[in-house]
């Protein structure tokens, strides 16, 4: 099964006994290639709230700092050569 290296993880955890997880493609050299977002209702009122605190937080340099320490380094997972 090929899927995001966190549902991976997940997945050989909780969801299919005795499954592991054998490998990651390598990241992309795009400036920007890992994305994230969140999902709300259309008419959810926490939607501008959120914008507000990441803008502050990206604008600070505060998210730099969380991307750094809980979305970047070792994961465990060998790196598949595409070569």
């Amino acid at each position: 099964i090929v899927l995001d290296l966190p549902t991976a993880f997940y997945v050989s955890a909780v969801e299919i006994e005795g499954s592991k997880v054998i490998g990651q493609f390598p990241l992309s050299d795009e400036v920007g290639a890992d994305n994230f977002g969140l999902v709300f209702d259309l008419d959810n009122p926490l939607a501008s709230c959120v914008n507000d605190a990441l803008a502050s937080l990206k604008e600070s340099g505060k998210l730099a700092e969380i991307e750094n320490e809980w979305l970047s380094g070792y994961t465990g997972a060998p790196v598949i050569s595409l070569d």
